[in-house]
Formats: C-alpha cells, sequence, structure tokens
C-alpha cells in the first residue's frame, strides 16, 4: 500500500493545472527552515501576506478564500471576523470578557518564571481546531486544515489554513508558528491527545521549531465528560452544541467526511466541494468560544440551577468540587438534596462520599441510610452502603451498637453474595473482616454497659460538622 503522501503526489499535477501556484523550492535541501521569527524572515512574510491574492475559479470563488504568500510558499487562508455582539447559540462572542477570569481554574497554579497576576485574558486565548488525512497520531495523518480563533479588540476573528499539495505544508506551519507568539492558552476539544500532538510531529516533520512547545491547554472536551457525561447521547461537541448551547447544525458536513472531500478535491482539483468542510470547521471555532462562555458560567456560579435534573446537578457539583470551587459546589449539592426522595435517589451514595470527604458524619449517614435501604430492595444487594454506616457510627458517630446493627446487615448481605458465587470463606474475604468488626463493636458494647456514663477516655475527636439548613429538610 502507498503511502499517504506518495498518494498526495500523485496528484501535485492536476493541482498545477487548476491554476494554483507550485510551492516554492529555493530552500537549500538539508538545511533547517530559518526560524520564522527572525526579524528578515517576520518583516518580509509580513509585507506579502499584506498583499494576498483572492482566489478565483475552480470553486474558489463560493470559499472566499485568499493565497498567501509565505517565505516558504504559497497557502491558503480563509478569513472571517464577527463582532462581539455576534450570536453563536444562546450566547454573543462579547460575554467570555467579563467570565474569562474563571478559566483560571483550569490551571490554578502559576507556571515556573509565571506572575500570579498573569492569568487568563481573552488576548491570549487561542481556540483551535483541526482536519485531518485520518484518525491516527501517525505521520501518514495530515492535517490539512487548520482553524483558530481569537480576541481582537472588538471582534472574534476566525482564520482558517489549508494545503493544496503537500509543500505548502511548511509555509502553512509556519504563517501559524509567528501567530502562537502572542498566545499563550490553547482551547481545543480533545485537543490535549490528538490535535496538539499531530500538529507538533508536522512541526517536527517540516523541521521547524514551534513558537510554544508547551501550552497551557484548556481541553473543554474533558470538562464536558465530567459535566454531561451519561445526560446525552454523547459528547461529541456537535451534541453539546445541541443540547447544551443552543445551536443546532442545519447542512453541515460531518467531520468523518472531511478526509474524503478533501481527497476529492485533490482527484479533480473543484474547491467548491471543500465548502462544507470550511464551514464545519469555523463552526467548530466559534463552538469552543460559547462553550467556554458556558463552562465559565458554571464556574462562576451563574447557570439556572433550577432547570438542571438531579444527574446534572450531581455532575455539576462533583465538577466543581474537582476544579477547586468547593463553596459552589456546596451550593448545588445542597440543592440536589432538597430535591424529592424519588428523583435524586440515585445519587444517595454518591452525596454519601461527598459529605464524608467533607466531614459532616451526621449527612453522610443520612444518606448512606438511603442508600442502603434502595440497595435491599434488589436481588443481589451489595454490602457497601452498610459497611460505609458501621464505620461511620463506630468511628464518628460513636454509637457502637448502631454500628454492630449495621455490621450484622453488612455480613448478612455479603455471605448472601459469597453463597451464590459459590466461594468459600478466607482469612482476607469480606465476611471474616466484617466479623473481626462485629467483635470488636461487641466489645466497645460491652464496656459502655460497664460504664453507664460513657467517661471512658476516647481516642479521636467527637465533634461532627452540622448540616446546612438546606440539607436537614429531608431529614
Amino acid at each position: 500500500m502507498s503511502s499517504l503522501l506518495e498518494r498526495l503526489n500523485r496528484h501535485r499535477s492536476a493541482i498545477a493545472g487548476s491554476g494554483a501556484t507550485a510551492p516554492r523550492t529555493d530552500a537549500a535541501p538539508g538545511k533547517r527552515p530559518i526560524s520564522p521569527d527572525s526579524p528578515d524572515t517576520a518583516s518580509r512574510r509580513r509585507a506579502e501576506a499584506a498583499s494576498p491574492q483572492w482566489l478565483s475559479g475552480n470553486g474558489w470563488d463560493v470559499i472566499e478564500a485568499e493565497q498567501v504568500e509565505g517565505v516558504y510558499g504559497p497557502f491558503v487562508r480563509r478569513q472571517r471576523r464577527f463582532p462581539l455582539q455576534h450570536r453563536h447559540g444562546l450566547y454573543e462572542f462579547g460575554e467570555l470578557a467579563p467570565l474569562v477570569g474563571a478559566l483560571d481554574a483550569f490551571h490554578p497554579q502559576p507556571e515556573a518564571g509565571e506572575d500570579e497576576e498573569d492569568g487568563v485574558s481573552l488576548e491570549r486565548l487561542l481556540f483551535f481546531d483541526s482536519e485531518t488525512t485520518g484518525l491516527g497520531v501517525g505521520a501518514g495523518n495530515v492535517p490539512f486544515m487548520l482553524g483558530f480563533g481569537y480576541y481582537e479588540r472588538d471582534e472574534f476573528v476566525v482564520e482558517q489554513l489549508m494545503i493544496r499539495d503537500p509543500g505548502e505544508e511548511a509555509a502553512m506551519l509556519a504563517y501559524l508558528n509567528e501567530r502562537f507568539a502572542r498566545f499563550r492558552y490553547l482551547v481545543t476539544y480533545n485537543g490535549r491527545t490528538f490535535d496538539w500532538p499531530i500538529l507538533r510531529g508536522r512541526f517536527v516533520l517540516c523541521r521547524l521549531e514551534p513558537e510554544r512547545e508547551t501550552w497551557r491547554h484548556l481541553d473543554l472536551l474533558y470538562a464536558s465528560r465530567s459535566l454531561w457525561k451519561g445526560t446525552m447521547p454523547s459528547c461529541r461537541l456537535a451534541t453539546v452544541e445541541a443540547e447544551r448551547l443552543g445551536f443546532a447544525r442545519e447542512d453541515d458536513v460531518s467531520g468523518a467526511l472531511a478526509p474524503t472531500l478533501y481527497f476529492r478535491y485533490l482527484a479533480d482539483g473543484d474547491a467548491a466541494v471543500l465548502h462544507g468542510v470550511f464551514v464545519h470547521n469555523e463552526r467548530d471555532v466559534m463552538s469552543l468560544a460559547t462553550l467556554a462562555i458556558h463552562i465559565a458560567l458554571a464556574l462562576r456560579g451563574r447557570l439556572l440551577l433550577d432547570e438542571l435534573d438531579a444527574a446534572q446537578l450531581l455532575r455539576l457539583g462533583m465538577w466543581l468540587e474537582k476544579m477547586g470551587q468547593s463553596a459552589q459546589a456546596e451550593l448545588t449539592l445542597a440543592l440536589l438534596c432538597g430535591r424529592p426522595l424519588a428523583e435524586r435517589g440515585f445519587a444517595a451514595a454518591a452525596l454519601a462520599a461527598y459529605y464524608k470527604r467533607k466531614g459532616n458524619a451526621v449527612q453522610a449517614a443520612a444518606l448512606w441510610r438511603e442508600a442502603a435501604e434502595q440497595e435491599r430492595a434488589k436481588p443481589f444487594a451489595e454490602p457497601d452502603a452498610c459497611i460505609e454506616l458501621a464505620v461511620l457510627y463506630e468511628h464518628r458517630l460513636r454509637d457502637p451498637r448502631t454500628a454492630l446493627h449495621y455490621a450484622e446487615e453488612a455480613l448478612r448481605l455479603a455471605l448472601k453474595r459469597e453463597s451464590m458465587q459459590r466461594r468459600k470463606p478466607t482469612g482476607d474475604s469480606l465476611s471474616e473482616q466484617l466479623r473481626r468488626r462485629m467483635e470488636r463493636l461487641r466489645r466497645k458494647c460491652e464496656a459502655a454497659e460497664a460504664d453507664p456514663s460513657g467517661a471512658a477516655p476516647r481516642k479521636r475527636s467527637t465533634r461532627v460538622a452540622s448540616a446546612p439548613a438546606a440539607v436537614q429538610s429531608f431529614f
């Protein structure tokens, strides 16, 4: 099977016949290209890019793109500018300005050489997405289109770069490399494991040094999964747009078809087939900006929580806790605890674990009791909730009798499961561990009966955090 580079080279003659300018080959083979940041090349590039040539014929009129002559040859650029009042789904681009500081939660600690005030700002955000010839991250996967957006004064600018020929790749990357200089935060959707590794590899193959080897990465895919996994059909960007950002794509080309359309263009030279790919990539970049607005609103506690269902509240609260927004997380989960039991019952165990970590044993015990009641109704009940209750009542609430009750219940469930699994108890089995716990609890109960005044010394503090009023309402 021929390599991708060989397949692309076979189409070079067709591209040359379509009117495209042949790539420059004045760089001496075997020499490393001049750094795009050197004074002579930087001024030359600015002068050449200032007078681009609009492409016409062969379908380019539909795309409204231009040919830019860079240091290493020509490439295609399409640029669109949107006012900050432009609405993409639920949000206007300008809404990110007062919220952008919330995105510091993705990187709360300054890196070496950075000031603490050197945080996220609109001017330092680069929203990036690429269209590639495949799905892997190897050398054979070529990013034929690079789309990126950024804020510039009172506009949101989307630039898209494309190669019509393998020889144009170095020119495209050199131009992008120069753009990297003003940005510090790279905003992507799965870019940490896909887009950036591919791009970094192409820089190496083209013998270029990236302006930035490392970024402060804001990969919004991971935030989306934390917030909405299981509450939507999938966490694809198009699904997030439709379900959370109020933007439904109409007549959109699927990203999976982009490589096919690109190879079709290479075969017949008709650029009109790429119009849908340009539009798809542009929408991806624009949606990254509005998704950043939505996530910043979540971090600031400005989402309409009453409109979220119990599953979304649970995921939002847990994600806020992970992102260091403890106060917002507590308010969100307290609101969830105020929902009817029939609505929030599925979350009892997760909420109990949260309040246990927070040191609120009273709250945790109440929620573990709910979880135990729900588990008891199942044909294959797990003893976990009863074990948690036995631990809480023994070590935190200092009630050995109640702890013994739940240990006995946990032993019953553990023995039932072991018998169904045809396992013989061993010294390390759960049933044997529970028996040892029960023996210890019985001794504690006998000691408590012998000293009813409770004057026996205790090794741990008995202080228990009180539950918030909003949470106590359902106990």
